[in-house]
């Protein structure tokens, strides 16, 4: 799953950022130790706080969710592709480094014990990071930097947090994939970004399959992966005694299905053009989706799995999906759980971080390219390792139907129509 393009900047954002910018831009140090007031600052204003992200120790969302701790495009012509680097077991180490280099360009030197240190030290430290972001964040929109810009580097700010808290709160090292699982995933083919890949890490990709051997795990189940570009569907093959189907348009991961796991059903299936097939709808037991991590983008593929979801009391959809991109529009969020429950569907479970993406060049090297251009160099130490994030991150949301509801006819009727056209 690729992250999105932060949103559009509406008409006043547009005013605030007439003013050009160099791509290298100074921030005086007198401006960079000035400390924003955490309610003025840009990650707490008036109008995001309706839609700010949960923290890492408080998680906020409607009263049908329960927060448990846990750890596709026509194909033309394809770009010529390359073997992917060898992926660590575990992404704890560079999640370390790059951690460490934080701490010396902040000058956050009482965390040399990190991260065996005392939950006072590592609020301190969070807040003190967030402060930084705070800043710099304040000193582009002073510039003049547009919107595009500051909401990548404020998604950074945020995906930082988030790696704070992951390496925190459980020091030793659970992000740790078997060597089954690494040797299933170490001959799949790099993400294309244009085609809005971007692999989650291994250990997350056992984490799926945890979940479906541990819910739907019998001999008559259904599970579905739409869009299977982390190869879900090859992971949980060779534990999995139901049937297993994905859907992707991408040739080259559905020959890579065929060679591994040749009991998954294939569907080389448009999904942006042509809906579920007539024979799937309602029939699985446990649906997968990681879409485009945005509004429409999610809205685009998840009504698809709403379409193709077993009736069963027991049938989930798991949705991954970084929050920042829909809690830092206000609004999106509320607008988002009611369109869900108007389609007879509610959110059962949140599991926090779920999800983690490499974003090592040698695994994707168009990131570095998007990177530079929507997160300009500056002259701050700190900004500038922020640029080194190794990984992005998303959300577990685990989507069930609300019992007893009975969706309205003429919507139901456009809603199946649709996906059947």
């Amino acid at each position: 799953m690729s992250p999105s393009k932060p949103p559009e900047e509406t008409p006043q954002q547009q005013d605030m950022s007439k003013k050009k910018t160099s791509p290298n831009t100074v921030i005086p140090e007198l401006e960079m130790d000035a400390v924003p007031e955490s309610k003025d600052s840009p990650l707490h204003t008036e109008e995001d706080l309706s839609a700010a992200p949960p923290s890492s120790q408080e998680v906020t969302a409607s009263e049908q969710i329960a927060i448990i701790d846990a750890d596709d495009i026509a194909l033309a012509s394809l770009p010529e592709t390359h073997p992917p680097s060898q992926t660590p077991p575990s992404p704890r180490p560079k999640i370390r480094h790059f951690l460490q280099n934080i701490f010396e360009v902040s000058a956050l030197y009482d965390l040399e014990e990190w991260p065996n240190v005392s939950h006072e030290l590592y609020l301190k430290a969070r807040e003190e990071l967030r402060i930084r972001v705070d800043t710099v964040y304040n000193f582009m929109k002073h510039k003049g930097f547009n919107w595009e810009k500051r909401s990548s580097f404020r998604i950074f700010g945020e995906t930082l947090l988030q790696l704070l808290w992951i390496d925190w709160s459980d020091p030793e090292a659970k992000h740790t994939a078997t060597h089954e699982v690494l040797s299933q995933l170490s001959k799949r083919p790099q993400a294309i970004l244009d085609y809005d890949q971007l692999y989650c890490t291994p250990d997350s990709a056992e984490r799926r399959r945890d979940l479906v051997l541990t819910h739907h795990a019998l001999a008559d189940k259904k599970v579905l992966f739409i869009g299977d570009d982390d190869l879900g569907s090859v992971v949980l093959a060779p534990h999995f005694p139901g049937e297993i189907h994905m859907l992707d348009l991408d040739q080259r991961l559905l020959q890579f299905v065929q060679e591994e796991a040749p009991n998954v059903h294939r569907h080389e299936i448009n999904l942006i053009l042509s809906g579920i097939p007539a024979p799937l709808h309602k029939y699985f037991d446990a649906v997968f989706l990681d879409p485009h991590w945005e509004y429409s983008g999610a809205w685009m593929f998840l009504n698809k799995a709403i379409y193709a979801l077993s009736e069963h009391p027991d049938a989930r959809i798991y949705l991954s999906f970084c929050p920042v991109h829909l809690e830092y529009q206000p609004g999106q969020m509320t607008r988002f759980w009611k369109r869900l429950a108007s389609l007879g569907m509610m959110c059962e479970q949140v599991i926090p971080a779920f999800n983690l993406y490499s974003l090592d060049e040698a695994d994707i090297p168009e990131f570095r390219a998007l990177i530079d251009e929507y997160l300009p160099q500056l002259e701050s130490s700190f900004a500038n390792a922020l640029r080194e994030i190794p990984f992005a991150f998303s959300n577990m949301y685990v989507l069930k139907r609300i019992p007893g509801h009975r969706p309205h006819k003429i919507r139901s009727f456009f809603f199946n129509w649709w996906h059947s056209a």
